[in-house]
């Protein structure tokens, strides 16, 4: 059964992954006076400066590159979502749409020339058991080419390409598997060549997931290069 939005809010969320929230000591043990939603932001635009997040003229904090977190629950309403240059105050990217009752993912994508943001609601499947856990996978690596996708010894995607759940919106479902430790390897499609792992990565039963690989195409191993990285997004189901 579905939760209390705020009881799904966990700190390590909001303080994870290099975003700061300027609400990071939310509480979890109110009730919100009217229905809202709840966002999960990523930062995976390679190179771009470190920004402000605004929700209207709301300042929710700073988010760099590779750094993820959840918002405080958003009344339901209509949107002006910004990232806005930290330092010279200029808007990066924008999006204008509303917010219900629901869980939501903003990411910001693409390499800084421009940057482009997307926003979309999450879809999950009802839980099958009390150990489920959710995961998906997004390409948001500019640059590089079709990739296959492995959860321990299993091909989940064959082809995946760089932001193509915006054209095919099932790409961005969560989809359910078992709790427990799984390892991640996502291979260059044309050649095999490894280009990013994650070896047992813990899966919590009720959270969901998105693994996720980032970085430009060039070979370095600097913090732009080529990876593949995870972020819990928050807890759906008890």
């Amino acid at each position: 059964m579905k939760k209390n939005l705020f009881a799904y809010l966990l700190i390590f969320l909001l303080c994870a992954g290099g975003m700061t929230l300027l609400n990071s000591c939310l509480k979890t043990n109110n009730t919100p006076a009217k229905p809202a939603g709840v966002v999960s932001v990523l930062q995976a635009a390679p190179g771009a400066p470190a920004m402000n997040l605004f929700f209207n003229t709301n300042n929710l904090g700073s988010i760099s590159y590779g750094g993820y977190g959840a918002t405080p629950p958003q009344t339901v309403g209509n949107y002006t979502i910004s990232f806005v240059n930290a330092s010279t105050g200029d808007t990066v990217s924008q999006v204008h749409d509303s917010i219900g009752a629901a869980y939501y993912s903003l990411i910001l994508y693409d390499t800084t020339s421009p940057a482009k943001a997307m926003f979309f609601q999450d879809q999950y499947p009802q839980p099958q058991s009390q150990t489920d856990t959710y995961v998906r996978f997004l390409h948001l690596s500019p640059g590089t080419g079709a990739v296959n996708v492995f959860m321990d010894s299993t091909e989940l995607f064959q082809g995946r390409t760089f932001a193509d759940n915006l054209a095919n919106t099932d790409f961005s479902r969560f989809s359910t598997y078992s709790q427990g430790y799984h390892s991640f390897v996502v291979l260059n499609a044309a050649n095999n060549d490894t280009l990013g792992k994650i070896a047992n990565l813990p899966l919590r039963a009720g959270y969901a997931y998105t693994v996720f690989l980032q970085g430009t195409s060039k070979s370095s191993n600097d913090s732009l290069s080529v990876r593949l990285n995870a972020m819990p997004n928050y807890q759906i189901f008890q």
